[in-house]
């Protein structure tokens, strides 16, 4: 038997201390209960990724609730305004817009979400990348979430947000998450399949972005 050891998501509490396996009372890595192994091995992917071969009967209790604790995140809300249109690369932008552009280029995994307007992306959302050096985004990851009122024009916007993203040199989850706008009540979501398929897509994100 095969499995993936995603330790981000916390599902198997092992810690890897020089190829010996040990289960972890930790919390923040959940609760591993009545284990029994048999011939195991473990080969690593990259730094949080490992193939388990072998045999692992047990049953797990207590998910991983603090695994992304060390990991900044920050959260620029489009909507809000204040961001400035862009005017070419003069120096009298304001704060908000230019704090904006620097959280972008710092990040490491880009969790864009934008709505689809006359089947295109968000006018905002182009003009915020307008501030971003291409030059200084090269091998980063993205994850597209895109809503629109109906079911007209998905493919379309995640095409021309692939292609954005491509001109950045940023690898784009393939699997994006589109949300009508009946699944939303004042500005939040309320459907629980979204819900489940947004926390794939941030998952699969960071998986990509934390391969060697």
């Amino acid at each position: 038997m095969s499995d993936y050891l995603n330790l981000r998501e916390g599902k198997f509490p092992i810690k890897i201390d020089k190829f010996d396996v040990k289960f972890s009372d930790d919390l923040s890595l959940g609760i591993l209960k009545n284990p029994l192994i048999i011939n195991l091995s473990i080969d690593k992917l990259s730094s949080e990724i490992f193939i388990c071969k072998g045999i692992i009967k047990s049953s797990f209790i207590e998910p991983c609730q603090n695994c992304l604790k060390d990991v900044e995140v920050k959260f620029i809300n489009l909507s809000e305004g204040g961001f400035e249109y862009y005017r070419g690369w003069v120096n009298d932008y304001n704060e908000k817009t230019l704090q904006a552009a620097k959280d972008i280029t710092e990040a490491n995994v880009w969790l864009i979400g934008t709505p689809i307007y006359n089947s295109m992306y968000s006018a905002a959302l182009k003009n915020l990348f307008e501030f971003v050096n291409y030059k200084e985004t090269e091998g980063k990851t993205a994850g597209l979430a895109i809503i629109a009122s109906g079911m007209i024009g998905f493919t379309d916007v995640q095409t021309l947000v692939t292609q954005l993203m491509s001109y950045f040199r940023v690898i784009t989850n393939p699997v994006p998450v589109f949300v009508t706008a009946d699944k939303m009540a004042d500005g939040k979501i309320i459907d629980d399949d979204v819900k489940s398929r947004l926390n794939q897509m941030v998952d699969k994100t960071l998986e990509l972005a934390n391969r060697d």
